[in-house]
């Protein structure tokens, strides 16, 4: 009987396990990428309140910070009550306590990261580019 003996030889056999913990080495490199973002984003909607607001009086500003969800994810806090209705308007609804609301959108948030996609975009893809080339990548 004859025997052919297929295998990967040792090199092969360490880029694959590199490989394998390829999602690891992402996160360690993408955490301070999205903790960046989180900044830029953050101090561009903060800038935003004081000229889309028609009169900004700046607790709101004062109160949003980028919060980690989780090393591939950040969120921008508001820490005041009336952030949502700042962006989205709250016109002709009723709040909790039957108030109607007469507040028409100033959007902060929303302008903050469509001006600053294209920032967010390149520091995610050095994240991956630095990610890359720890498994071998080119």
């Amino acid at each position: 009987m004859m025997l052919l003996d297929i295998a990967f030889d040792p090199t092969s056999l360490a880029s694959i396990a590199r490989l394998l913990s390829f999602d690891i080495m992402l996160e360690e490199e993408m955490a301070p990428s999205m903790a960046e973002a989180g900044q830029i984003v953050t101090e561009a909607a903060q800038a935003n309140t004081w000229t889309a607001f028609q009169h900004p009086t700046g607790p709101l500003a004062d109160s949003l910070a980028p919060v980690p969800i989780s090393p591939l994810e950040v969120g921008i806090a508001v820490g005041v009550p009336y952030g949502f209705r700042r962006e989205y308007g709250f016109v002709g609804m009723t709040d909790s306590l039957g108030r109607v609301g007469t507040d028409v959108a100033e959007p902060y948030a929303g302008p903050a990261l469509d001006a600053n996609a294209g920032k967010v975009m390149e520091l995610m893809d050095q994240a991956v580019r630095r990610s890359w080339a720890r498994v071998g990548g080119v």
